[in-house]
């Protein structure tokens, strides 16, 4: 897949991470291009890491992926958050 520039019309020029729809296309994450290197250091290390010592990528991962989970439910998918009682 190529990357596709998108030019954007009346705005700063700079898009935030988060949840984006094209018209009327499917609603979808975007990840800016720094989150988008942090997400694939923390991949990387995660997957190439040693039998010993996964645990800190791992963590650190889990960190961001859930981060990317909420915008996911609350704003691409609009899932309700449930209170917490």
């Amino acid at each position: 897949m190529s990357i596709q520039d998108i030019p954007v019309l009346g705005g700063s020029g700079r898009i935030k991470t988060g949840a984006m729809r094209f018209e009327g296309d499917w609603p979808g994450l975007f990840i800016r291009g720094d989150d988008c290197m942090a997400l694939f250091d923390l991949v990387n290390a995660a997957f190439s890491a040693s039998d010993e010592s996964p645990v800190g990528a791992i963590g650190m991962l889990q960190g961001i992926l859930s981060k990317y989970f909420i915008i996911m439910k609350e704003d691409v998918f609009q899932f309700e958050t449930e209170e917490a009682e």
